[in-house]
């Protein structure tokens, strides 16, 4: 079933080593709206390095690294430690966890899904909590790209905040509730959602919650 880890396979299709690839302590994973890229962030580095692959969703056979080619590494001067990455629904906005500042970069893209393009608007401060994971809302009603989440390894909660402007962080931006993940995990490393924001995922160290 799409969207429900319960019905995984015991053993993952792909695996994919970013060791020596740019990130040794990857924290996210992103990938294009159209599954041709594939964008990873971390502790160690200030970079989000970015992978294409020809073939949508697919990183190769087990074990083999060399299906992703072209891969690009985007100095994120603006923070310190890129550990999260996402995305506007267009790929003409990239936002980026600062692990040390506890704040997200925002910048603009003159071409869709291309970090090299990037232009920065700014940075949005929480003001508390440690920012693991970063998640809108896409919807084909007047709250797309309004809603914004993220997860908070300090306090363990999910944060729901609403933007005056869609996509935009350098917009006025109001918190509307949290959601204690305290009973399942602490120290969340990294949170998602479906696309239909029916379902959450927390993950924290080998074990990914729904």
């Amino acid at each position: 079933k799409a969207f429900d880890i319960s019905t995984k396979p015991d053993n993952p299709d792909q695996i994919f080593e970013t060791a020596g690839f740019g990130e040794s302590d990857g924290y996210s994973v992103c990938w294009s709206n159209d599954g041709h890229h594939l964008y990873i962030g971390g502790s160690d580095m200030e970079t989000v390095t970015h992978w294409y692959t020809p073939d949508q969703w697919d990183m190769g056979f087990y074990g083999n690294k060399l299906r992703l080619a072209s891969r690009r590494q985007f100095l994120a001067s603006n923070v310190t430690q890129a550990l999260d990455v996402s995305f506007k629904d267009d790929g003409t906005k990239m936002y980026i966890a600062c692990g040390v500042d506890d704040d997200i970069a925002q910048y603009s893209l003159s071409t869709a899904w291309d970090p090299e393009s990037a232009t920065h608007d700014g940075n949005w401060d929480p003001e508390y909590g440690e920012i693991r994971g970063i998640c809108f809302r896409t919807s084909d009603d007047n709250l797309n790209g309004k809603r914004f989440y993220f997860c908070d390894d300090d306090y363990n909660v999910i944060r729901q905040y609403s933007l005056d402007d869609a996509w935009d962080l350098t917009s006025t931006v109001t918190l509307d509730t949290s959601f204690s993940i305290s009973s399942q995990t602490s120290n969340p490393r990294a949170f998602t959602m479906s696309p239909d924001g029916t379902k959450a995922f927390v993950s924290f160290s080998e074990t990914i919650y729904q």
